[in-house]
């Protein structure tokens, strides 16, 4: 359930939390000076990497590749911070592409292997108004 912290005179504590909510997409906090946070942690279970793609591997049924769509929608295109991913083994994770409403995060393996217990965890930051 949102939380909205709001003075009597209609005025709001400048950086002040505003609201608190989550979804099946993670989770989001709105701040009185616009500032938007969204964060999630993706599990993506065990992944082949066999494909070569230059120098690292990916999988050949684009497992490797996850969309994922936030919370709620930023009014403007947010900053994207992969702060982990992992799995049993080496992996890179980064974000190719992005929205108001979406980001499509990339992984790879430095070798050819299963990576098991795959998971990205992903902040996007911006405004929501």
């Amino acid at each position: 359930m949102a939380k909205v912290i709001k003075f009597s005179n209609n005025t709001y504590l400048y950086g002040a939390l505003l609201e608190t909510g989550s979804n099946e997409n993670g989770i989001y906090e709105k701040y009185s000076d616009g500032k938007l946070i969204q964060y999630a942690r993706i599990e993506k279970g065990n992944i082949e990497y066999t494909k070569s793609s230059g120098n690292a591997y990916i999988n050949s049924s684009n497992s490797h590749i996850t969309q994922w769509t936030y919370p709620i929608q930023f009014n403007t295109k947010p900053d994207i911070v992969i702060p982990t991913c992992g799995g049993n083994s080496y992996m890179s994770c980064s974000v190719n592409d992005w929205t108001r409403t979406t980001a499509t995060i990339y992984t790879t393996s430095p070798s050819s292997t299963t990576i098991r217990n795959v998971f990205i965890s992903v902040i996007a930051i911006g405004k929501w108004r």
